[in-house]
């Protein structure tokens, strides 16, 4: 299966917002478990090789995001943004996950099957 090319450019998350974010967030404690919990599912694998040196989502993954959102793929997300999305996940953890009895697929199956 082949990825789509992103639409236009893609942002590319900087020192500064990554600050900008962490100092919306750290107002925030209660957030903390579901910021470092998207960090580890979001940040790409040998982060620590490529500019920035942040563990920050893909510029692609960033990119669809930040289209979907604000109908501009170059735009990085705002911090209060940022905060809103993580109180999302703190508030919706099963939301990524498919359910077992998904439409389609009775209750003990594997989502392989």
């Amino acid at each position: 299966m082949s990825r789509a090319a992103p639409i236009g450019p893609t942002p590319t998350p900087t020192p500064r917002w990554v600050a900008s974010v962490a100092a919306a967030l750290v107002r925030h404690p209660a957030l903390w478990p579901a910021a470092l919990a998207q960090v580890r599912r979001l940040a790409p694998r040998g982060w620590w090789r490529r500019r920035p040196f942040l563990p920050v989502p893909s510029a692609p993954y960033l990119g669809f995001r930040s289209q979907t959102m604000y109908g501009d793929a170059a735009r990085l997300p705002e911090p209060a943004d940022v905060v809103l999305y993580l109180r999302w996940c703190r508030d919706f953890p099963h939301a990524h996950r498919p359910s077992p009895t998904w439409p389609g697929r009775s209750a003990g199956t594997s989502a392989e099957g």
